[in-house]
């Protein structure tokens, strides 16, 4: 594909920083600093994984679980169709019927707010171990 040259982002920082970027240009828009928020969304999306493509997803279902509407889910759509451009497939649109038919159930799940950061470093760690015993050969 000879886009992918331009738009493969190898080099971004991880998917947590992408994470901290949005969080905190949400948490901007709702105290109504927009300058802010808009400043830190450039500059965020510029140096984060996914990119402003990214960060436009998030901010679109934000908006979208804030006060739905066919335009915040119009750009959300079109935001994770843009996604192919940065890894190379369309799967993240697998993502898009599990999304809507999680809307119609309503299940009871139990919230384990600190085993993410339990389980996020353990997996790395298990991954570097897998990695570093195969040495060359993936």
């Amino acid at each position: 594909m000879p886009w992918e040259t331009c738009y493969t982002r190898d080099d971004g920082l991880n998917v947590l920083f992408s994470l901290l970027v949005l969080t905190t240009t949400l948490y901007l828009v709702e105290r109504d600093d927009l300058l802010a928020a808009g400043i830190l969304f450039l500059v965020g999306g510029s140096l984060v994984e996914y990119g402003w493509l990214g960060l436009t997803l998030g901010l679109a279902i934000w908006t979208h679980c804030k006060q739905p509407s066919l335009p915040a889910a119009a750009v959300a759509l079109l935001a994770c169709v843009g996604l192919w451009f940065t890894n190379g497939n369309l799967w993240a649109l697998a993502s898009v019927p599990l999304i809507l038919a999680a809307t119609r159930l309503n299940l009871r799940v139990p919230r384990l707010r600190w085993a993410f950061y339990a389980y996020y470093p353990l997996h790395l760690g298990v991954i570097w171990l897998i990695r570093s015993t195969m040495g060359d050969v993936g």
